[in-house]
């Protein structure tokens, strides 16, 4: 199977083979390695939740690369340790989440879609807009960086390249999306 994934330390787009995975064996087999449960639903390739305190994972059977990832990214929220009161902002909590599923595909010499990339960028950008329109003037410098890594086709992508200066400061007064 050919896969196109983006190389995120070159920064470059490359193709490459990979043979057929077994997701569901390699995501219950990090899940057990860390004492995290699984639970599947049928509600779609990208919808997870994961129980933070009962290191529980409730995410879509991983057929395919989509839903795999949503399983990893799961993992990586208790992997990372995220906690209800923790201080983080959600938009951490979630790059955390990618970085960590990232590593873990990485390591496994897995590659990873630039759709799939392209998608949580997109996912965090919003976070991102919600903390700068709630008022939060100076934003984490790496996920700014990599939220305007994307294309202005997603309108909070487009926000936070407009509106959020390449050190992480807020530059605009707080609006709602409506007025965007």
């Amino acid at each position: 199977m050919l896969f196109e994934t983006h190389d995120m330390s070159s920064g470059q787009t490359v193709r490459v083979m990979s043979e057929a995975l077994n997701y569901r064996q390699l995501l219950e087999e990090e899940a057990s390695r860390r004492g995290i449960r699984v639970f599947y639903h049928g509600r779609g390739a990208q919808w997870g939740r994961a129980g933070l305190r009962s290191k529980r994972i409730f995410i879509p059977t991983p057929h395919r690369f989509p839903s795999f990832f949503t399983g990893l990214h799961e993992i990586g929220h208790i992997v990372k340790n995220h906690q209800a009161g923790d201080g983080k902002s959600e938009y951490l909590w979630e790059y955390e989440a990618f970085r960590w599923a990232v590593e873990f595909c990485k390591e496994k010499g897995i590659p990873v879609p630039e759709r799939t990339i392209n998608n949580e960028r997109d996912i965090i950008a919003e976070k991102l807009r919600e903390e700068a329109e709630g008022g939060k003037e100076n934003l984490d410098l790496e996920v700014v960086r990599f939220v305007k890594e994307g294309t202005d086709r997603d309108p909070d992508v487009a926000f936070v390249k407009k509106s959020i200066s390449d050190e992480g400061r807020v530059t605009v007064q707080h609006h709602s999306r409506e007025s965007a």
